[in-house]
């Protein structure tokens, strides 16, 4: 069976299904509390009604909301795109393939709010009166005077500190922070972050269209691929614990993909299917 490396979907919204429950025995009901009168229970119904209808409304706008936030964000890129943005204060902002970001302008200083994939900011050595705010569902990081990428996943948000320091905090635990240095990565939840661990100096490689691999897991070398291409990535599990080095360049995907045998007992094949487009499969040889 074959893993299919993640691609960006649009959330469907669930279907509620009804409950079934035995039906009371007299021995059930023995216990239970008079009943309300007629009345009563009607404007208990109507109420709950309200509460339940107003509650589905303000779930299905958050939802909406959450689900569109990258399509009406202040900068968005597609699949194996990039954009670079420098704003009137040396900031640089990069953002990296199919990545969208809201900017906003605070009397604290400016608000970088992450909603999908991934950026690299590079802020001017520190003025006490700035202060730059990276958010995203997850928490934030604080910096006046950095250079870091942040990467946002489904789970968490990972920083990774270049330059300078950055402080995280997660979103529902503000007492459980992060001092993070140069070279240190860490990661947060909405309720808590990771330990500090050594970074990846080649986590911006990015920048200059190239993917640098260092004894990496094949499955994640494949997922990080599948970022920068329409394809579809699979590959069987067999194969996804065997490692790789190398320099690797992320504008022909396929050219990369279709290079694995050479250095690795694998077999690459490409399929096209009219409803699901090109896929490539990476398996044993």
């Amino acid at each position: 069976m074959l893993a299919v490396a993640p691609t960006l979907r649009l959330p469907c919204f669930p279907r509620a299904l009804p409950d079934s429950k035995p039906a009371a025995t007299p021995d059930d009901r023995r216990g239970a509390p008079a009943a309300f009168p007629l009345a009563t229970r009607r404007r208990a119904l109507t109420t709950m009604a309200g509460l339940g209808a107003l509650g589905a409304a303000g779930w299905l706008a958050h939802s909406q909301t959450h689900v569109w936030r990258p399509w009406l964000a202040t900068y968005r890129t597609g699949v194996g795109e990039q954009l670079p943005v420098t704003f009137d204060d040396a900031t640089l902002l990069v953002l990296n393939t199919a990545s969208a970001v809201d900017v906003r302008d605070t009397p604290a200083g400016r608000d970088i709010i992450l909603h999908a994939g991934e950026i690299l900011v590079e802020t001017p050595p520190p003025a006490p009166s700035s202060q730059l705010t990276i958010r995203t569902d997850h928490g934030l990081g604080l910096t006046n005077g950095a250079r870091v990428v942040v990467r946002r996943f489904g789970h968490a948000t990972r920083f990774d500190v270049l330059q300078g320091h950055v402080v995280i905090q997660p979103d529902r635990a503000v007492s459980a922070w992060l001092d993070l240095s140069a070279g240190q990565r860490g990661k947060l939840h909405a309720d808590g972050s990771s330990t500090p661990l050594p970074g990846n100096p080649e986590v911006a490689a990015w920048r200059r269209g190239r993917l640098v691999a260092r004894h990496m897991r094949l499955d994640r070398f494949l997922n990080d691929m599948a970022r920068y291409t329409t394809w579809r990535v699979a590959y069987a599990p067999e194969v996804a614990g065997l490692t790789l080095s190398g320099d690797f360049a992320l504008d022909d995907v396929y050219r990369v993909l279709a290079s694995l045998p050479r250095i690795l007992p694998v077999t690459v094949t490409r399929h096209y299917a009219p409803w699901r487009g090109d896929t490539v499969r990476v398996a044993a040889r």
